[in-house]
């Protein structure tokens, strides 16, 4: 149906499914410390000068969206990338530091190995001959024990032919191809599950049900047929019949002389299938709810309502999504307590992630009752 031309608009349920989510996990401020406030300085730098708390909402999206329920995050430095941007860097003795969210699609890890794969398409020959060509890269992050190694190779995405390291360093603006790290320069956020293993299919449910709740609105109209000869003027030889049919603004519509049973000016009541068609719709949000194991009250449709006991209070009917991002904030602790024990180390500062305390504001549920209990505090 997506692929028709029936189709008009998506509903967008999964882009609101993952923004309700992200938005539950990181409803307050996500606190970082560290023991020594030394090291809390080094900290800062990444926490505000790098934006790194909407990096990793960057990273949580990806994973959640994903259909292997992981979201990657690179951390460079000045030799296996070209910095541009200053504002995204930081600068650490002598080299740069930027974080870099990776589609799930271009990152694959397994074994401790993680390989990062995109395209780039860069301009050969010369006046007439000048064309554009598509080369493939690989950054492949090999980690044994306390090292990590990086090899940056390309190819040719036709041809297969790979790239020598003077033309990968030229195409990339990179100076090594080749790079040694005593830090883990790559992270993974397994979240366990993904939030939208079947919504493909849910999407192209509701965009079915949107088209027909658009003509709905026409067919739930009364229409008048007047057979022609009624008419004052009658049409003339060479008027278009089916193009007024065909025109779902139109309710008073002309018919042929004969085509009624009788000659008679008919009315005809419109049906409105608008509850059925609301029914649909409720019931494909609730089996994405289920599958992405939230609840449909957090999505804030007024059509789900009805699928839920309104007299419960918002904490109660949130109890799943709630559920939920309890566990996503346990896995998001290690997470994060992981990427900044190893920026620490980039300073030459040792600190085992167990020592990096990460905590987030708890979730408050826009219920009264819960409102009512926090100015009882």
């Amino acid at each position: 149906f997506l692929n028709t031309s029936y189709r008009k608009d998506l509903f967008g349920l999964a882009e609101d499914i993952v923004n309700t989510m992200k938005n539950m996990t990181f409803s307050g401020n996500v606190n970082i410390k560290v023991p020594k406030e030394t090291d809390q300085k080094i900290l800062e730098k990444i926490l505000y000068n790098n934006h790194f708390h909407e990096v990793v909402k960057e990273v949580y999206k990806e994973a959640i969206t994903a259909y292997n329920h992981k979201g990657y995050l690179l951390m460079f430095t000045q030799k296996e990338v070209e910095v541009n941007d200053l504002d995204e860097v930081v600068k650490v003795n002598n080299k740069f530091v930027k974080f870099k969210v990776i589609p799930s699609y271009e990152g694959h890890y397994e074994n401790n190995v993680f390989t990062w794969t995109f395209y780039k398409d860069v301009i050969e020959g010369v006046g007439k001959d000048e064309k554009e060509i598509s080369k493939e890269f690989s950054y492949k992050y090999v980690r044994d024990n306390d090292k990590t190694y990086l090899t940056i190779s390309g190819c040719d995405t036709a041809s297969r032919k790979p790239l020598t390291d003077n033309e990968v360093k030229t195409i990339l603006g990179i100076s090594e191809t080749y790079v040694e790290y005593d830090f883990t320069p790559f992270f993974v956020l397994d979240v366990i599950d993904s939030m939208l293993p079947n919504i493909f299919n849910i999407e192209v449910n509701l965009a079915e049900a949107l088209h027909f709740q658009t003509q709905d609105l026409s067919n739930s109209q009364t229409h008048v047929y007047t057979p022609e000869n009624f008419l004052y003027n009658k049409a003339s030889s060479d008027y278009d019949y089916s193009k007024e049919y065909n025109d779902k603004y139109r309710t008073n519509h002309i018919v042929r002389s004969g085509n009624l049973d009788e000659q008679k000016i008919e009315t005809v009541a419109g049906n409105s299938s608008i509850d059925f068609i609301e029914r649909n719709i409720a019931m494909n949000v609730l089996r994405a709810c289920i599958d992405a194991k939230i609840s449909p009250a957090s999505l804030q449709y007024s059509i789900v309502d009805k699928l839920g006991n309104n007299t419960e209070v918002g904490e109660t009917r949130e109890r799943a999504s709630i559920r939920l991002r309890e566990n996503h904030i346990n896995i998001l602790k290690n997470f994060i307590a992981l990427v900044i024990s190893n920026y620490l180390k980039i300073h030459g500062k040792k600190l085992d992630e167990e020592k990096v305390t990460v905590i987030f504001d708890p979730y408050i549920t826009p219920s009264i009752e819960t409102l009512e209990k926090i100015s009882e505090i």
